[in-house]
């Protein structure tokens, strides 16, 4: 039986969102409603853009053959999808790309919600994934220092040695957004609740 994710927006290659040239994932659907997001169209629990992940996955080898080093996942909440996002991940490690995972989870409550039933496919989607980044984004608690995340709360859990905590801080990953024009108007990605020194334009 075929599966499917529900995506909000599919990037084959973004500089923003991870160390390097990345594919990235947003998924739709998220209940954690944190203030201050930058993503609330993902919010929604409703479908969006139903995609089979066999679909996906060839999305991601065509992104992979145009340079992207690696597989970003956020949204949206990428845990209310899980199981679907694993089979996605272990492809990308297939493909020899990292996987870098957004969600407004701890680590320790993904487990308990597994252990409960709440959640599926909590512990295959960790196992694809290099790195963890975790907890809620909190406007309360500005991180100004680090890449790629917005509060001093979120971590960087680190499963596999494909990257090291040096990517936190690196000067060369700091935060940037991109702007896109589209068919749909300008999209935005990237870490906008700062001033930013640099914006990239494609």
């Amino acid at each position: 039986m075929s599966s499917f994710i529900n995506v909000s927006e599919l990037l084959s290659l973004t500089q923003v969102e991870g160390p390097s040239l990345r594919a990235c994932i947003w998924v739709q659907g998220c209940i954690h409603a944190c203030e201050g997001c930058c993503n609330k169209e993902t919010w929604a629990m409703t479908k969006k853009s139903l995609r089979a992940t066999e679909e996906v996955c060839r999305w991601l080898e065509h992104a992979k053959e145009a340079g992207a080093e690696g597989l970003t996942l956020l949204g949206g909440e990428p845990f209310l999808q899980a199981p679907e996002l694993a089979v996605l991940a272990q492809k990308a490690q297939g493909l020899g790309m990292g996987v870098i995972t957004f969600t407004g989870f701890t680590h320790d409550n993904l487990l308990i919600h597994e252990k409960n039933g709440d959640l599926q496919g909590v512990s295959d989607l960790l196992k694809y994934s290099d790195v963890l980044i975790d907890g809620k984004y909190d406007s309360t608690k500005p991180d100004r220092e680090r890449n790629w995340v917005g509060s001093t709360n979120q971590r960087f859990i680190y499963f596999t040695e494909r990257y090291t905590p040096l990517m936190e801080t690196d000067p060369r990953y700091k935060n940037t957004v991109e702007i896109r024009e589209t068919f749909e108007g300008l999209v935005i990605n990237g870490t906008p609740h700062f001033q930013l020194e640099e914006v990239v334009c494609d």
